[in-house]
């Protein structure tokens, strides 16, 4: 099972490295598909999970950039954005 998830994710994340080199119109239609919508929905959740993690590295409590981004509420912004992500749908084009 785990198996199988990895091979989803590195599919997609090739279909996706392929849709970018294609340009900005194939990447938003690719984004807009089933397989583009199943990727929004994992990185989403990588980010979701990831953030709370990654704003507790050492480098947030021992610089003063790492302090600025923290009580700016850094995982506060990249737990907005990962929602943005997955919750984004783009619009029909014609």
């Amino acid at each position: 099972m785990r198996e199988s998830a990895r091979e989803e994710v590195r599919r997609l994340a090739e279909e996706a490295q392929k849709a970018l080199s294609e340009g900005v119109d194939q990447t938003r239609a690719w984004l807009g598909s089933e397989n583009g919508r199943r990727f929004r929905q994992i990185m989403a959740r990588v980010l979701l999970v990831t953030a709370p993690l990654l704003f507790r590295h050492r480098f947030f409590r021992s610089t003063w950039p790492g302090r600025i981004i923290e009580l700016a509420g850094g995982a506060a912004l990249l737990i907005k954005l990962a929602e943005a992500i997955r919750d984004w749908e783009p619009e029909p084009t014609f």
